[in-house]
């Protein structure tokens, strides 16, 4: 085997091994204190997808504190899916957690930028609804929708979404002209007076 043959050979392996590493891993039976046991050793150590399985499990076994503290760790850690769940915990809020919109927006955006599509849609619906503390911003809200449709993510409304969108920039573009004639009218008539 010429060098050329063996960088390949170690390349493809290298792609694929942690592929072939994780497909060995067995699902996690909720119901089994060693399963349990092993998850909670891995998120112990730091692994932030054990972080998260974790708190889904404490979750299932409704132990919300405990799923909580879990879910928070691994938000932190930078597991987007973990902050994606939380954002939308403080966006909706729940008998544990009081409905908070700016740490909704924070972790929603955090999920967001590290490219989780489904992250992306929420926040770019939030900025096109707004909230009590989000404001709407149309250049905002397309942003995250156009992104979450690049990586594939298929919500019903998106497009209607983005279509609505398009439709009052224009307008608003329309209008823009007429707006800074009247400031200028009403700044020669102050001057007037």
């Amino acid at each position: 085997m010429n060098k050329k043959s063996a960088a390949v050979l170690i390349a493809m392996l290298w792609a694929f091994l942690p592929s072939i590493v994780f497909a060995q891993k067995k699902p996690i039976d909720v119901n089994s204190a060693s399963d349990i046991a092993v998850l909670k050793a891995d998120a112990e150590k730091g692994d932030r997808g054990a972080q998260y399985e974790l708190s889904m499990v404490y979750s299932y076994k409704q132990d919300f504190k405990n799923s909580l503290e879990w879910l928070i760790k691994s938000a932190e850690n930078g597991f987007a899916k973990a902050q994606y769940t939380l954002g939308t915990i403080y966006q909706n809020g729940n008998e544990q957690v009081r409905k908070d919109s700016g740490a909704a927006l924070k972790w929603l955006t955090k999920s967001a930028e590290s490219g989780y599509a489904k992250a992306q849609y929420s926040l770019g619906e939030l900025y096109y609804s707004g909230s009590e503390t989000v404001e709407k911003n149309y250049d905002s809200a397309l942003k995250w929708l156009n992104a979450s449709k690049e990586k594939g993510y298929k919500a019903a409304k998106a497009d209607e979404m983005i279509a609505d969108i398009n439709g009052k920039i224009e307008v608003l573009k329309k209008e823009e002209p007429k707006k800074k004639k009247n400031k200028k009218d009403k700044k020669k008539s102050s001057k007037k007076a």
